[in-house]
């Protein structure tokens, strides 16, 4: 399932771990991490949030790539776009509850969902889809802008043996 550059990966792990990062700050800052307790909950969880994060996001680029969405037109893909995070989002939030509930990670808020998985799910999947949608929004720039430039250099080659050609026949 290797599929992807080197820098694909690069901004796959660049992306996420700031994604990490952030998370860590953020809850150092708000004093999440007051104990040994806290502090392993807290990255134990985050590890698995990124775990399943790249997993399933390098999952999610093979089914674009496998779709095609990136060649077809601008409405179609932003259709695909919010079908495939929606999909996405509740695959991940489904895996990432149930390795923490398997583990005894969940908090007394996600406890109250134990006796319905479908709220538990949910609770977790409108977090996963803010993150695969920026993750999207992302990798499709990222996308556009490389094709653009690819196009913008063939219309310059494609102009440049023009001008050849025209001279050539001035010449002749």
């Amino acid at each position: 399932m290797w599929i992807g550059s080197s820098l694909y990966w690069k901004f796959q792990v660049v992306g996420w771990g700031a994604f990490g990062l952030i998370n860590i700050l953020l809850a150092f800052f708000f004093e999440k991490m007051g104990d040994a307790e806290s502090t392993k909950l807290i990255l134990t969880r985050l590890g698995i949030f990124l775990l399943v994060g790249i997993v399933l996001t390098h999952i999610m680029r093979a089914v674009i790539l496998r779709l095609h969405t990136l060649q077809r037109g601008v409405e179609i893909q932003l259709a695909q776009l919010f079908f495939i995070s929606v999909i996405f989002s509740l695959i991940t939030a489904t895996l990432y509850m149930q390795a923490c509930e398997y583990l005894g990670l969940l908090n007394d808020g996600e406890k109250r969902f134990m006796d319905n998985p479908l709220l538990l799910v949910l609770n977790g999947t409108f977090y996963f889809f803010i993150n695969i949608v920026i993750w999207n929004l992302i990798y499709f720039s990222y996308n556009y802008v490389t094709q653009s430039r690819k196009q913008q250099l063939d219309a310059l080659k494609i102009e440049s043996l023009i001008k050849e050609l025209e001279l050539k026949a001035m010449a002749s």
